[in-house]
């Protein structure tokens, strides 16, 4: 008799997360077609694309997501990532996002001019991005930028992009850090 280890204990456990109604503020306006959803707010007008077999219910307060078929896996996974990207348009208009980067290092610095942002990072040349179309930057120290805007995904891709010039490092702990990530030191032996 041959006995199999399961690889997990546990019961497989659902998320949900399409299930979830989606609150609107009074302060934004929802629109629907068959195929995009349209919001806008006091920061701006988002739009989300909707597949087919997504079908919204829209009442006084709220926005009930739902699918033609359950069973089917495409559109279960779809479900919940409809429901995230309707929430993240309603919150984007109404309260926007936010990423703070870091700059960790000896002489590492930022400054904006214009629609460009201006990074010494340790190369010969100083590293010159623009600032896409929606995304917002200051900033308050020579060592620290704030992103702000109302679409999350161009926000976080932003910073991303600034990130990859200089990603952290575990011997020495510099490099460019968003928000509150940290690196684990190792031992330079």
């Amino acid at each position: 008799m041959i006995f199999r280890r399961a690889l997990s204990t546990s019961s497989r456990q659902l998320s949900h997360v399409g299930k979830n109604p989606v609150i609107i503020p009074s302060s934004t306006q929802v629109t629907s077609s068959l195929d995009k959803l349209s919001v806008k707010g006091p920061l701006g007008e988002e739009s989300v694309d909707i597949k087919p077999f997504i079908q919204l219910k829209q009442s006084s307060g709220d926005i009930k997501i739902t699918v033609e078929d359950r069973k089917i896996p495409l559109q279960r996974s779809m479900w919940g990532l409809t429901r995230t990207l309707v929430q993240n348009a309603i919150t984007g208009v109404t309260e926007g996002f936010r990423v703070n980067v870091r700059l960790v290092g000896v002489g590492y610095r930022a400054a904006i001019e214009g629609r460009n942002i201006h990074l010494k990072l340790g190369f010969s040349h100083p590293v010159i991005m623009q600032i896409p179309d929606g995304v917002n930057a200051e900033t308050p120290a020579t060592n620290k930028v704030i992103l702000t805007g109302s679409n999350k995904h161009q926000v976080t891709a932003f910073a991303a992009a600034i990130r990859h010039w200089r990603k952290p490092e575990p011997y020495n702990g510099k490099g460019i850090f968003i928000n509150d990530e940290t690196i684990q030191r190792k031992d330079k032996r």
